[in-house]
């Protein structure tokens, strides 16, 4: 088992043009393929296989979730998005 962290354009190993110039608004996109292309080099190394694969997002994560399983849904047996249950109204309101 390996567990293994993509900070797809965040961390700012690379400085901070490629994630504010190469990975917001209308380059968002490359975040996603950043992603997908971690979830490759994964199989492709011998790592992991697409059926033993998990992917997990929360907050903007969640939407890098979407968007890469949809851009490569082969990539991987299921995603979370890392959220806890949300109560009901019921539970939320006074009696």
């Amino acid at each position: 088992m390996c567990f293994v962290i993509a900070h797809v354009r965040g961390g700012g190993e690379m400085g901070r043009g490629w994630y504010e110039e190469q990975g917001k608004y209308l380059t968002k996109k490359n975040t996603f393929f950043d992603f997908v292309d971690c979830a490759k080099y994964l199989q492709e190394s011998g790592m992991t296989s697409p059926a033993q694969l998990a992917v997990n997002g929360r907050s903007a994560g969640g939407l890098l979730m979407g968007a890469a399983l949809n851009i490569a849904p082969e990539m991987s047996a299921g995603a979370g998005d890392g959220s806890a249950p949300t109560p009901d109204a019921d539970t939320l309101l006074p009696a």
